[in-house]
């Protein structure tokens, strides 16, 4: 899987974008089931989430991505929200009181945003 989705280079399909929300919604998960037991882990498993995501938003962001992609439902009405609302989601610096908040969020706004069409 790219790094970034939508790279202004490749089309992207529908199940290619549920495919990646799908990642960060195992992944955010992941993160919250440790969390009760190994905080420090979850603390990482977020830490690696919030710069992958990042690093997402700030492709997005970009002129010529949004250019690429201006009349692109998936990407203007899913992903890019999705993208935004995540990273969004928390404010300063990630710590071991909001780790399991962002983490829940990402969830929570990938699984929002995703479509209903495609079931994967």
């Amino acid at each position: 899987m790219r790094l970034v989705l939508f790279d202004a280079k490749n089309e992207v399909t529908i199940e290619e974008m549920v495919a990646k929300m799908n990642y960060y919604i195992e992944k955010s998960q992941q993160g919250m089931e440790a969390y009760e037991g190994n905080k420090k882990l979850a603390f990482e498993i977020a830490k690696e989430l919030r710069k992958e995501l990042d690093i997402e938003y700030k492709n997005n962001s970009l002129n010529k991505v949004k250019s690429f992609y201006e009349d692109n439902l998936i990407f203007d009405s899913y992903y890019r929200p999705a993208v935004h609302k995540a990273v969004a989601s928390i404010a300063g610096r990630l710590t071991y009181g909001n780790v399991f908040s962002f983490l829940y969020d990402v969830n929570d706004y990938m699984d929002y945003h995703k479509p209903d069409r495609v079931n994967n």
